[in-house]
């Protein structure tokens, strides 16, 4: 009958190459005939002196991991921060925009008559579909990410020099550069929406959000000011701030801005219905669109502020 020695250094050899299994086999018998000596020189008897030694060294099958030179992690240190900022910005960008995208176009197909109901199968679709789709984002995220590291493929630099902040100053967080592609993102897809499906069901009735006298030539304008303002942040995102990339976001966001509070204090920015439709019943739709439209300038304009001094935030701490 085998002894606990023999089983256990067979366990741990099994797995390895067949021309190294002696020489391991070997080495470990020797670490628990020393390891055997000394407890029994402390006064263990032998069966529980060897007991004790191999329960030191621990699983065999790591001991097999550890000469074999098979990490036993899922990913090492060469990928996993890459990992990490990858599924971070798909969580923090594909996943709000997807999302956003299945609850407007939930809205849209939703009968008229029965807001209830329209709001109830919105949370049901959107919900379902973001925890399914964020499943999806970091199972498949993960698995290429294991492949790239159990294969060896190089992982690209995704750190440089000139991204290093300065001793003491402040940087913009990740999500800082992030935000602002969400944010461009989700707008150039709301008016892609206006401009295809054109409306959408609200309190019962099918109106548009931007007032009609835009699509001739204020929506393709804005479509490209918003595409300049994601080409910039990108580009500053890859290849660092700069006092260059904050007087050029400073002015995008002036240009956007301004854009739109003009509209909106001319009545030229939200399609007239809409004010109509959210006013109380009994209430006067004159107030609501004195008060939505204050709300709404007051987004614009903090946007603007939040979107121009991020550059220079960003260009400070370099």
């Amino acid at each position: 009958m085998a002894s606990l020695t023999e089983r256990y250094v067979a366990a741990a050899v099994a797995h390895l190459p067949e021309a190294d299994r002696d020489d391991v086999a070997a080495e470990l018998h020797a670490a628990v005939r020393e390891a055997v000596e000394a407890r029994v020189e402390l006064g263990a008897s032998g069966p529980d002196a060897e007991r004790q030694a191999l329960v030191d060294l621990g699983d065999p099958a790591v001991i097999a991991a550890d000469y074999g030179g098979r990490p036993l992690r899922l990913l090492g240190p060469r990928t996993y921060l890459p990992w990490r900022r990858t599924l971070v910005l798909l969580l923090s960008i594909v996943l709000p925009v997807a999302v956003a995208g299945v609850a407007i176009a939930t809205l849209s197909a939703a009968a008229p008559g029965d807001p209830a109901a329209a709001a109830a199968e919105v949370v049901r679709r959107t919900v379902g579909f973001a925890i399914e789709f964020a499943l999806h984002l970091v199972v498949w995220t993960t698995l290429a990410f294991v492949i790239i590291d159990r294969t060896g493929i190089r992982v690209p630099r995704t750190w440089s020099l000139d991204r290093l902040p300065a001793p003491g100053g402040r940087r913009a967080g990740w999500f800082s550069p992030t935000g602002a592609i969400v944010l461009t993102a989700v707008g150039l897809f709301l008016v892609g929406l206006e401009l295809t499906v054109g409306s959408l069901w609200l309190g019962g009735h099918r109106i548009p959000l931007l007032h009609p006298d835009l699509y001739a030539w204020t929506v393709p304008a804005a479509c490209v000011i918003a595409i300049a303002a994601l080409v910039l942040t990108s580009v500053t995102w890859l290849r660092g701030a700069s006092r260059g990339t904050a007087v050029a976001g400073l002015v995008v966001a002036i240009a956007i801005a301004t854009t739109a509070l003009v509209l909106l204090a001319a009545g030229k920015l939200v399609a007239p219905g809409l004010w109509h439709v959210l006013t109380p019943d009994g209430g006067d739709s004159a107030t609501t669109a004195m008060i939505g439209s204050l709300v709404l300038g007051a987004v614009i304009t903090g946007l603007a502020v939040w979107r121009a001094r991020l550059g220079f935030v960003r260009a400070r701490g370099r």
